[in-house]
């Protein structure tokens, strides 16, 4: 059983891991190596639970990911990972061991191109995009709450924005002119006939109520 520090070397005395045990759980910070001797992970534990930020190296020595311990031991806050060029790799975040409810995960490829992105709100995800190498995007679902389903986005062939809107041609009766736009010579005496027949009724109501 390990108490105290603890020093633990492979086959050729290379380092391999360094920390505090008590009772056989590690406690405080501990250290682990890369075959080659280069720094591996920083950690740190309380009493055998896994707490604060944990970082990792490649064995080049270059960053390769940070992640984030609540004092219960659970994955809390942002993960981070690199490629070992130092590109992002990906991005995520956890709320006491679980993945948060509301958040972006994000993939990129190498390059720093983005690969895949998803957004979520309320634990469920509402929209998620998928990029190729080339930097096209071939996914693109928007979950919809109304129908509960999850639609296509295309961007095979995106609006144009900037064309004006045309009203689309009149396709009423010929117009009151001989080139034609609204209404025809018959609906224009009917018109006429209407009119004249209100105008003579004002007339009558106006002439009954005149004092004699």
């Amino acid at each position: 059983m390990r108490n105290g520090r603890v020093q633990e070397f492979d086959d050729h005395q290379i380092p391999r891991s360094e920390g505090f045990y008590i009772n056989d759980k590690p406690d405080g910070p501990l250290r682990e190596w890369h075959n080659n001797g280069q720094l591996k992970a920083e950690k740190f534990y309380n009493k055998g639970k896994q707490v604060g930020t944990w970082k990792e190296y490649f064995p080049s020595g270059n960053w390769e990911g940070t992640h984030m311990y609540n004092t219960e031991g659970h994955l809390h806050g942002q993960a981070i990972w690199y490629y070992e060029n130092g590109q992002k790799k990906s991005f995520d975040e956890y709320e006491n061991g679980l993945t948060k409810p509301d958040r972006q995960s994000l993939v990129w490829y190498a390059d720093g191109s983005p690969e895949y992105e998803a957004t979520y709100r309320a634990g469920r995800q509402v929209e998620v995009k998928r990029w190729n190498q080339d930097g096209k995007i071939y996914e693109h679902k928007v979950y919809d709450a109304e129908t509960q389903s999850y639609r296509e986005v295309d961007h095979s062939a995106p609006a144009d924005t900037t064309r004006p809107y045309v009203s689309p041609p009149y396709t009423g009766p010929t117009d009151f002119t001989d080139d034609g736009i609204r209404g025809n010579w018959q609906d224009l005496k009917y018109y006429l006939f209407g009119f004249m027949v209100l105008l003579l009724l004002g007339y009558l109501f106006w002439w009954m109520w005149q004092p004699l």
